[in-house]
């Protein structure tokens, strides 16, 4: 005999698992949502500060900089050492190796001076990363060093911060 609705008999665990299933599509649906209307995404061939620079200038987020204030809008600029160098076929697995394909991005996010730009740098839990970032941003104005520390748990999947959260607007 099963137990139906009962107290974590065969119902409860499927019913769970399809709660999860459509709480984890929503979500998906919800940051792909944002992802469109808030980011731009640009493929540069070439590996030099220039380079990003000339593609950068053709983009809306370049031409309505000047229209921005702090406190209001921003334009966020993120490089991840982690995205930048990871394995596709296991990229939670290892840690980010430093590339030097890596330096030129940076230089270019370093070369946005704008009063409402920020750039965040992510070092992908590397310690040769982040003493690369550290020597490429040296000379960086208003710096800050965020530490995020958290204790993982079943449902987060991969064993990565913020895997799990969702989207709301």
């Amino acid at each position: 005999m099963k137990r139906w609705k009962s107290d974590g008999g065969p119902a409860d665990a499927d019913d769970r698992e399809a709660e999860m299933k459509k709480e984890r599509a929503e979500a998906w649906k919800q940051a792909m949502a944002l992802r469109k209307r808030f980011n731009t995404l640009v493929v540069c061939r070439a590996n030099t500060a220039q380079a990003y620079q000339t593609v950068y200038e053709k983009t809306d987020a370049y031409r309505s900089a000047t229209s921005l204030k702090p406190a209001e809008a921003h334009r966020v600029f993120v490089f991840s050492a982690e995205l930048w160098s990871e394995c596709a076929a296991a990229p939670w697995s290892n840690l980010a190796d430093w590339k030097d394909s890596a330096a030129a991005a940076i230089q270019f996010m370093l070369a946005q001076r704008g009063p409402a730009d920020v750039l965040i740098f992510c070092d992908g839990r590397s310690r040769s990363c982040r003493q690369e970032m550290e020597i490429l941003a040296n000379d960086a104005r208003n710096l800050a060093e965020l530490f995020i520390i958290y204790a993982p748990t079943q449902r987060l999947g991969r064993r990565v911060a913020w895997s799990c959260w969702s989207l709301s607007q």
